[in-house]
């Protein structure tokens, strides 16, 4: 969440680290987290409009989750996997189930 302050009036960036989170199975590395990036253009609020992006990306952690190493980034991120080497995973926007 981004608040600010009555005093600065900046923006300052509150965050909590998820203690307790969902995690996926890989069969190579065990429980891993892991998050999904979808791009979305937001054109207006009032009327809402946005678009989608028809692609979405599934990211995973390199290594399992434990909670103690906390420099041990491949624990606890997933963005190092944009090396040449490294597979993303995309799946098309046909498999989403309509709400």
């Amino acid at each position: 969440a981004v608040v600010s302050t009555q005093s600065t009036g900046c923006p300052k960036v509150v965050q909590k680290y998820i203690e307790n989170p969902v995690l996926f199975y890989r069969g190579d590395v065990g429980r891993v987290k892991f998050d999904i990036r979808y791009v979305v253009l937001l054109k207006s609020v009032k009327p809402l409009k946005l678009y989608k992006y028809n692609v979405f990306w599934l990211r995973f952690a390199n290594k399992p989750f434990a909670l103690d190493e906390f420099d041990e980034y491949e624990k606890h991120f997933t963005v190092m996997n944009y090396a040449e080497e490294a597979e993303l995973k995309q799946i098309g926007d046909l498999e989403f189930v309509e709400m």
